[in-house]
């Protein structure tokens, strides 16, 4: 994990003390065990970050802001990515199995070889989104 991805993970939670203790408890849990799996951090401002083959099981993230974010590999089964803003994300071999991508935005993100079996995407913005070999087996749209 890089230091602007610690960095901005120390301040995704606010200034306050307890807050403070959490993104920091937050950072060490991801730097030990390079997973956030069942973790509730809804529109969290995740932009930029290198989150690439993070293990990301049935983590909430609605409304997120994940734009531009490297998530190249990461295992996102389950993820609840409803009216995230996913614009420029790469999300190359992702593992989207049954996520729920509704009313995202994935404008120019590549998800080229992405597995998005099951995957929900009703009134999903997919504009110049690169799906080259992605797996769209049982998808909703």
């Amino acid at each position: 994990m890089t230091t602007n991805t610690i960095e901005k993970l120390n301040l995704l939670f606010g200034g306050d003390e307890e807050s403070k203790t959490q993104a920091r408890a937050l950072v060490e849990a991801i730097g030990q065990t390079g997973l956030l799996s069942m973790q509730e951090i809804n529109e969290a401002d995740l932009s930029k970050l290198d989150l690439s083959h993070m293990y990301l099981f049935g983590i909430g993230l609605h409304k997120a802001d994940l734009f531009g974010a490297n998530l190249t590999c990461a295992n996102l089964v389950g993820a609840d990515l409803r009216e995230a803003d996913l614009r420029g994300t790469d999300l190359t071999c992702a593992d989207l199995t049954d996520a729920d991508l509704t009313g995202a935005l994935l404008t120019c993100a590549n998800l080229e070889g992405a597995c998005l079996q099951g995957a929900k995407l009703h009134h999903t913005n997919c504009d110049m989104a690169n799906f080259s070999n992605a797996d769209f087996a049982g998808a909703e749209f």
